[in-house]
């Protein structure tokens, strides 16, 4: 018989890759089961979670994801013996005046015992964050997907424009709309631009720009296959907070998955490592986008074709699902 994985989960399976493809990873070995938080709907939350625990026999392990599964944490820890994690996607302080639900809630961290626990983070320096901490023992897994995406090969032909995409959550506070729409359009001859997603304010704006096109919302499958289109992912955030700063977008392993070389934003340290040290794309200052970003574009793209490579091997080798959760797998069937 089966074991069971139970995930108690802050936030949306559907709308969070990484927690998507996990637990489909893990049906191989175990039954998964999953709670998810609803907004405005903690207590309701906090009851189907404790209820799943007391009548789930066999469970394995039990996954807490994001800061509104801290309360259940706090509780949980008190009597359950067998593996317990908290799957950190973000970073955030506890803030109790004028400040969001979630920073509130973070004050359940001051009375659970940390060295009970598991940590899973996206990144090395999302796992700085909690330096100050003990725990049992700690996981990093980065957003990637899992393995099975064939090589694609990609090729820039010098007759035509470059293309770029941008895609995802397009709120112009948080990633650099404007200031691509606006470089793009300063050089319409040599890039086209396309913009996919929801939350984009700027559709009277880009009305004038002949190679700025938006395409509105698309779901994953339809988003996968257009992105065999473009020459280059833009990925970068806007560094106002830690999590910004130091992002772990699952776009950027997508990127690697469909051999697809980015473009990211120097002020980004997790996403201007890989460029220096891996060669799978261009870094530039996202807020000084000029001649010199223009004339960084088209001279690194000479070395297109290996970056297309490049891209490619760091997904079969490093960055897919197979790898990031071998260890979790082991220590979670271990005895």
């Amino acid at each position: 018989m089966k074991s069971n994985i139970i995930f108690i989960s802050g936030v949306k399976f559907d709308i969070t890759p990484i927690l998507k493809y996990s637990s489909v990873d893990l049906c191989d070995n175990s039954n998964v089961i999953t709670i998810e938080y609803c907004h405005k709907k903690i207590f309701e939350f906090i009851f189907k979670s404790i209820y799943t625990i007391l009548r789930t026999r066999n469970t394995t392990a039990i996954i807490f994801v994001g800061a509104q599964s801290l309360p259940l944490l706090f509780v949980i820890q008190l009597f359950y013996k067998n593996k317990l994690f908290y799957w950190a996607l973000e970073s955030y302080k506890f803030k109790f005046i004028k400040s969001p639900f979630v920073s509130k809630i973070l004050i359940f961290e001051k009375f659970i015992y940390w060295k009970k626990i598991n940590l899973i983070v996206p990144t090395k320096d999302r796992l700085e964050f909690y330096k100050k901490r003990k725990f049992k023992n700690t996981f990093i897994v980065s957003n990637c997907p899992p393995i099975g995406t064939k090589y694609k090969n990609r090729e820039i032909i010098e007759s035509e424009k470059i293309k770029l995409v941008i895609y995802g959550r397009l709120n112009n506070n948080d990633v650099y709309i404007k200031e691509f729409v606006d470089f793009c359009s300063q050089y319409s001859e040599k890039f086209e631009l396309h913009i996919i997603g929801w939350d984009f304010e700027l559709s009277d704006y880009i009305s004038k720009f002949n190679n700025i096109i938006y395409h509105g919302f698309k779901d994953h499958k339809s988003l996968i296959t257009m992105l065999d289109l473009f020459n280059y992912s833009v990925i970068g955030y806007r560094p106002y907070d830690y999590n910004n700063k130091y992002c772990a977008p699952n776009k950027l392993y997508e990127a690697f998955s469909q051999s697809l070389p980015v473009i990211v934003n120097k002020m980004n340290p997790p996403l201007d490592n890989f460029i220096s040290s891996d060669n799978c794309g261009i870094s530039l200052d996202f807020d000084n986008l000029n001649t010199e970003a223009y004339l960084e574009i088209v001279n690194k793209s000479k070395e297109y074709p290996l970056m297309n490579n490049k891209c490619y091997n760091l997904y079969l080798d490093s960055y897919n699902l197979s790898n990031e959760l071998f260890k979790i797998k082991e220590y979670i069937y271990s005895n």
